[in-house]
């Protein structure tokens, strides 16, 4: 008998899938965002639908017909999308959107100039589009032995104690703004050049020419090559400028 053979073709559909796109979603109170689903059939996507939505509490999240979430209280709530006997579910976290505005957002302090060695930043914050008056921001800074920071509620001081740069941080509720800090001492005296000598690891910037005229004037540090500690050697940054 003479051999033979046949074909056949197999087609092998995927499973039906019927799923939030995430299992976990986070929104804000008084704002609104769409669901997504992923609904396949036999490998092809579900058009037009009629998917039913529920929440497990209105009070915290309501869901409209099209899968449209708004965010009512702050707390945890449950979305459940239902199809024939397919359900999906997705928990939803809704928040406070918090917003903080500082009035300055970036500035540069001298430690060694008294008319330039603090400032105040104000915070201004709004809780779901509204004001919060004299809101208790909490101020910290990265570097406290750069700068000091003395806070009443929506207000901070800074006092330049120290060289280099850093930032100063205002948090509410878990968001944060932050406002960057310069701090340098300028050079404009001779009384200026000899304070070099006692912040070897300072930031100094000359910002004009001085005459050294009758003035006995002695190396900065030890010079290169003589019997000291390695640490006595000056190791910040002295920025000429020019002049």
């Amino acid at each position: 008998i003479p051999e033979a053979m046949a074909t056949c073709t197999v087609k092998v559909d995927k499973t039906d899938v019927f799923a939030f796109t995430s299992s976990d979603k986070k929104i804000y109170v008084g704002k609104t965002a769409q669901l997504n689903l992923n609904h396949l059939f036999k490998g092809e996507v579900v058009k037009d639908a009629i998917v039913k939505f529920s929440s497990s509490d209105d009070k915290i999240v309501t869901v409209d017909d099209k899968g449209y979430v708004t965010g009512k209280k702050t707390g945890e709530a449950k979305i459940t999308a239902t199809y024939g006997n397919l359900t999906a579910e997705i928990n939803i976290n809704v928040a406070n959107l918090i917003t903080i505005t500082l009035d300055i957002t970036e500035v540069t302090l001298n430690p060694n100039v008294e008319s330039n060695n603090r400032i105040t930043v104000t915070g201004a914050v709004k809780k779901n589009g509204i004001n919060v008056k004299n809101a208790t921001i909490v101020w910290s800074v990265l570097n406290d032995k750069m700068i000091k920071v003395t806070s009443d509620k929506n207000k901070a001081t800074l006092n330049a104690l120290g060289c280099g740069n850093t930032a100063l941080i205002a948090e509410y509720e878990g968001e944060i703004a932050t406002c960057i800090i310069t701090s340098y001492k300028t050079v404009s005296t001779i009384a200026d050049m000899e304070g070099i000598k006692v912040d070897y690891n300072g930031w100094f910037k000359l910002v004009n020419d001085i005459d050294f005229t009758g003035h006995a004037w002695s190396s900065i540090t030890p010079w290169m090559g003589d019997p000291v500690n390695p640490e006595l050697y000056f190791g910040g940054i002295f920025d000429g400028q020019g002049y």
